[in-house]
C-alpha cells in the first residue's frame, strides 16, 4: 500500500501551468463559496490503479452500520469496496469478456450483485463464497447489450440492446429459472440507452434510447403492443432515464446527450420542466460549452440533486458541482473543490448526505459534509493500490 500527499499529485499534474483561478477552478474562493454554501470535504480518496482506468459504473448497498459499493473499470474489471474500512477491497469480480454496461446489488440480499457486460451476458455473482457466480443470462444471437435493470420482486430481468438487423430489443429473463421468456422490438429504433424498474411497482418498466423516446411498459401484459402504456419524446437523444417522487408527484429524470436535464410526468405528453444546459450552465458557474451532466439523485424526500463538472482539458479546471433540482428552479448546492477528474459514476447516501463518485482519473471518492473548519482542511491521504496495467481506452 502507497501513501501519495495529494498536494504532490496535485503538482506533478499541473506540470508548469500558470496557478490562476477562474469560476471552473476547483480551488475554493470566496465568490465561488458564497454561492455554493453546502460545504463538504474529501474524506477518503483511492486511486485504483496509476494507469487511470476509468471507473464506468458504480452500485451502491447503503446499510445500517456499513457500506459497500460495486465499481466497474475500463479494463473490465469489477471491485467491491467497503466504502467505511477506506475503501478497503472486499472482493474483485473475475476479469469480464466484454465491456460492462451496468451494476446492481440484490434489492434483499447485500450479498448479490449483478453485474452485465455488453456480449449479452448479465451474471449473477455470490460475494458470500469469494465471488462465486451462481447464475447466468444470456442471449446468443449476437446482439450487444447496453443496459440491464432486475425488478423490485427480483423476478426479472430486462436488458436493452444496440440496433442490429434495423432493430433494438428489450430482452427479458426469468430470475428464478434463468429462462430467456422473449422480448420487445417495435418501441425503439435507436439504442437503448436505459432500462429502469420502478422501484416499488414490479410490473413497471421505463427505458430510454437514442431515438429520442422514452416508454413505459406495464410488462405484465401479453404482447408488447398491449404493454406499451406511454411514449414520452423528449425531442433529443436520451442518455440516462430514473424514477422520482418528489413533491407528491411520481416523476421521471431524462438526462440527453445534449446536456439538458428533463422532469417528466409518467402521463405528460410534454415534459413538466427543461432544464437547458445553458440554464444548468449559469446556475452551476460552469462554462456551457465545457458542462457535462455526471448523474442525479434523490436529495431528500422532495427534492432531487443534480451533479455536473467541466470537461475542460485543464486539470485543474475540473470542478465537480451540484444544484438542488425542484419542479420550478434550480439552486446551487455544492461545490466539491478537490475534484481532480471527470466523474462518470457516482452513488449519494440520502441518510448521511456522502457522495461516491468515480471518473476517467481511476478515482474512488467520498465526500462527507463538513462539519468543522479542521475538516475542511484537513490534509488528505490518497490510498493508491497497483494491480492493472492495462491502460484506458
Amino acid at each position: 500500500m502507497i501513501e501519495v500527499d495529494i498536494k504532490n499529485i496535485k503538482e506533478e499534474e499541473s506540470g508548469s501551468e500558470e496557478d490562476e483561478v477562474t469560476e471552473e477552478n476547483g480551488s475554493p474562493g470566496p465568490e465561488i463559496d458564497g454561492i455554493f454554501k453546502s460545504a463538504v470535504y474529501l474524506k477518503t480518496g483511492l486511486a485504483v490503479s496509476l494507469n487511470k482506468e476509468y471507473l464506468l459504473h458504480m452500485a451502491a448497498k447503503f446499510g445500517n452500520t456499513d457500506c459497500n459499493i460495486a465499481v466497474s473499470q475500463s479494463d473490465l474489471l469489477c471491485n467491491v469496496y467497503s466504502v467505511d474500512n477506506h475503501f478497503k477491497t472486499i472482493y474483485t469480480i473475475p476479469k469480464a469478456d466484454d465491456t460492462i454496461v451496468n451494476l446492481r446489488f440484490a434489492t434483499d440480499n447485500d450479498n448479490l450483485l449483478y453485474t452485465g457486460s455488453a456480449d449479452c451476458k448479465i451474471k449473477l455473482w455470490d460475494l458470500r463464497e469469494n465471488g462465486k457466480c451462481v447464475s447466468e443470462f444470456t442471449d446468443k444471437s449476437g446482439k450487444k447489450l447496453t443496459s440491464f435493470d432486475v425488478s423490485c420482486n427480483e423476478r426479472f430481468i430486462c436488458g436493452g440492446t444496440g440496433v442490429l438487423d434495423a432493430d433494438s430489443f428489450l430482452l427479458f429473463w426469468d430470475v428464478r429459472s434463468t429462462k430467456l421468456l422473449g422480448g420487445y422490438w417495435d418501441s425503439h429504433s435507436g439504442d437503448v440507452t436505459q432500462v429502469c424498474f420502478h422501484p416499488s411497482v414490479q410490473d413497471t418498466l421505463a427505458t430510454g434510447s437514442t431515438d429520442g423516446l422514452i416508454n413505459i411498459f406495464d410488462i405484465s401484459q401479453p404482447t408488447e403492443s398491449e404493454a406499451l402504456n406511454q411514449t414520452l419524446n423528449t425531442e433529443s437523444s436520451v442518455d440516462k432515464v430514473s424514477w422520482h417522487y418528489i413533491e407528491n408527484n411520481q416523476l421521471i429524470s431524462c438526462i440527453t446527450h445534449t446536456e439538458d436535464l428533463q422532469l417528466w410526468q409518467q402521463d405528460g405528453v410534454s415534459p413538466k420542466r427543461i432544464f437547458t444546459r445553458n440554464e444548468l450552465a449559469c446556475s452551476l458557474k460552469i462554462n456551457e460549452e465545457n458542462l457535462y451532466l455526471a448523474g442525479i439523485h434523490h436529495l431528500n424526500d422532495s427534492e432531487l440533486m443534480v451533479l455536473a463538472g467541466s470537461v475542460a482539458t485543464n486539470k485543474k479546471m475540473k470542478c465537480l458541482r451540484s444544484a438542488i433540482v425542484s419542479c420550478k428552479n434550480l439552486r446551487p448546492l455544492t461545490s466539491y473543490n478537490e475534484n481532480q477528474q471527470i466523474v462518470r459514476c457516482s452513488c449519494y447516501n440520502q441518510g448521511t448526505g456522502s457522495l461516491i463518485t468515480g471518473g476517467e482519473g481511476g478515482l474512488l471518492n467520498l465526500w462527507v459534509p463538513s462539519q468543522t473548519d479542521e475538516e475542511v482542511h484537513t490534509k488528505l491521504k490518497v490510498t493508491n493500490k497497483i494491480k492493472h496495467k492495462n491502460k484506458p481506452y
